[in-house]
């Protein structure tokens, strides 16, 4: 494939982006949805995340952060399906996230309570930062069939 285009693999897993040689983004932004339903969006080299991007996951939260060769590394942003923010940073695989203005203080178990609940004071420190694996689905390259570039074959 040459230029811009879409690639669905046997498994489901559909890259979109501009191709070179049967080569997707060099250091162009690309879009990989991946059948459980996570996807990718930014910078793409050689078959890894690289550079600015987005990682939405099957939950749909999002995790905005820089990639090298597919781990997030600096300073991360992850909104979880909830809408809370929740800031950190990662080194060696691993993410630190804190949260960002988070206070639940009355829930009601329903919105129709005739009585009103005394709420407790919360107590300092519980919520605490998060140790979190960050490990977004990794692409593969989609297997070819012959040696020759060939076009994907519509369904």
């Amino acid at each position: 494939m040459h230029g811009v285009g879409v690639y669905t693999t046997a498994e489901g897993d559909i890259y979109t982006g501009t191709w070179d040689n049967d080569k997707l983004g060099a250091n162009l932004d690309v879009r990989i949805q991946y059948s459980d339903g996570s996807r990718y969006e930014g910078l793409f080299k050689e078959w890894c995340y690289n550079n600015r991007g987005k990682y939405i996951y099957p939950d749909s939260s999002l995790l905005e952060c820089e990639f090298l060769e597919n781990c997030p590394v600096g300073k991360l942003k992850l909104i979880d399906p909830n809408g809370h923010v929740w800031l950190g940073k990662a080194e060696q695989g691993y993410g630190w996230l804190s949260p960002v203005n988070h206070y639940f203080d009355m829930l009601e178990k329903s919105r129709d309570s005739s009585r009103t609940k005394k709420s407790k004071k919360p107590e300092q420190d519980t919520v605490k930062s998060r140790r979190v694996s960050l490990s977004p689905t990794k692409p593969s390259s989609p297997t070819k069939t012959s040696s020759s570039p060939t076009k994907p074959k519509k369904k």
